[in-house]
């Protein structure tokens, strides 16, 4: 039996995989204009492709969870508090890499999204009135866009005076 929303869910899960690829893609071009990977670089890079297959491993939880027959509800709620759990974690995980100060507005800005989505994803996991393929789907949607557009703003940091200037953690 089909789940609903099954077909958008593996859909977000290839965009958040060919969005890893570009990150990849992008980093050796960087290095191509002149630039040398620094330490920052190198976090950039495994950041977004780490939280990428995050994302693309969230979008197809629902899918393996209902190999398990369970009613619907619980699916939602399984699936939706797990994927809460991860990428509360992964978050964690890359808020405290680099600076475990305090960050620009425009940076913790970049984490609002990903804040917002966890919200989603708690709410669907105990609404029950709720629950359903349509806030998991919104959840993994704005986490993707939010990793997409941070990484857009990332690479508008490369053009700076000289192609070799290192990304300005502060710029967002």
């Amino acid at each position: 039996m089909e789940l609903p929303g099954e077909v958008y869910l593996f859909n977000l899960s290839l965009i958040a995989i060919t969005f890893t690829a570009v990150s990849a893609v992008t980093m050796l071009l960087r290095q191509t204009m002149g630039g040398k990977l620094s330490n920052f670089d190198i976090y950039l890079l495994t950041s977004y492709i780490s939280l990428g297959f995050v994302l693309a491993a969230i979008a197809i939880l629902p899918a393996l969870i209902s190999l398990f027959e369970l009613a619907s509800p619980l699916q939602w709620a399984l699936a939706s508090g797990s994927a809460a759990v991860v990428l509360i974690i992964k978050i964690i995980q890359l808020r405290k890499v680099v600076s475990p100060g305090k960050w620009p507005l425009v940076v913790n800005l970049a984490f609002a999204g990903h804040g917002l989505a966890i919200l989603g994803y708690l709410f669907n996991a105990f609404a029950t009135d709720w629950q359903g393929s349509h806030l998991f789907a919104l959840s993994v949607t704005i986490s993707v866009f939010d990793v997409m557009r941070s990484f857009v703003r990332r690479i508008a940091s490369l053009l700076g005076e000289k192609p070799g200037d290192d990304w300005d953690p502060k710029r967002g």
